[in-house]
């Protein structure tokens, strides 16, 4: 499943493979997971960012803000209920825990998609936030330059 790194202590290899927990990189985080994503790139890591396992997933959510015909959504979680694929929750911005009701292959394409997009929804606004300054600062001296040209050229006549 993956290659130990090096400086991984023994105990955490051993207790890494134990667990099942297959490392991967994807998206530029370290992600541990109880079962296999063959479209991610096996990452071997002692301590991920996000976690994917599977589990319990709750019929709805408290202190629901957003909600839609198959989704629920607060400040922390959002679940997505596809009955004859997968039950997720996504929660916190790291785990994601999948409750399977249809085949393997299904339930990858929608943590692929829907889950995974939930989760990295908030890091990819905040990256937006920031190209949008960045052009705006980078935009900045040009429009200083166009300011002072149509000044020079739109002077008010003289009475």
């Amino acid at each position: 499943r993956f290659l130990p790194l090096v400086g991984m202590t023994a105990f955490n290899y051993v207790h890494l493979l134990i667990l099942s927990v297959y490392s991967y990189k994807a998206y530029e985080l370290i992600i541990h997971s109880e079962f296999p994503i063959p479209e991610f790139i096996p990452y071997p890591a002692e301590v991920a960012d996000v976690t994917l396992h599977y589990g319990e997933v709750p019929d709805s959510l408290e202190a629901v803000e957003g909600r839609g015909v198959l989704y629920q959504a607060n400040a922390r979680q959002f679940l997505l209920k596809l009955d004859d694929i997968a039950h997720y929750l996504v929660q916190n911005g790291n785990e994601i825990i999948v409750s399977p009701r249809g085949t393997v292959a299904d339930m990858r394409v929608f943590l692929l998609g829907s889950a995974l997009g939930a989760l990295l929804a908030p890091v990819v606004l905040v990256v937006l936030l920031v190209l949008v300054v960045l052009l705006a600062l980078a935009a900045l001296p040009v429009l200083v330059v166009l300011l002072d040209q149509l000044a020079r050229t739109h002077r008010p006549v003289k009475a």
